[in-house]
This record gives C-alpha cells, structure tokens and sequence, in this order.
C-alpha cells in the first residue's frame, strides 16, 4: 500500500500563503533576534500572530480539543 500526499486542491491554496508568509514575514525577522529583547521580540510578532490566526492557521497541526485545525503533520508538510 502506497502513501498518498497529495494536496487538496483547497488545502493548497493555506499551504501558499503560508510558504509565502514565513518567506517574506518570518525568514527577515531572524536578523533581529539577537538585537532585540525578548520584550521587544514578542510586540514584533503579535501582529504577525494575530494574522495568522485570523486566517485560521494558528497551531494548525494541534488537534480541536488543543485549540488547534487538526490538519496533522503530513497534511501541513
């Protein structure tokens, strides 16, 4: 029996704006780390959070009972 990890084709659409997201929000940010406090770090991320929760992808991989979508680990890779 052979693994299917085909995305849906509705998934894929979370999937890019995710790559997208730690790409050109996340990925610039880790310059930054070892400059500011962690005070500093966490009102630079909230905004951040706030948008991904908003989409609905906040702890994505968590099941509903833990706050999370429940969409795994091998749906989100």
């Amino acid at each position: 029996m052979a693994w299917d990890f085909a995305t849906e084709p509705e998934f894929e659409q979370h999937l890019k704006w995710m790559r997208e997201f730690v790409r050109e929000e996340i990925w610039p940010l880790e310059t930054l780390e070892d400059e500011l406090s962690q005070a500093q770090l966490d009102q630079v991320y909230a905004p951040l959070r706030a948008r991904v929760k908003e989409r609905g992808l906040w702890a994505a991989h968590l099941p509903p009972e833990l706050g999370g979508q429940g969409f795994g680990q091998v749906k989100l890779a």
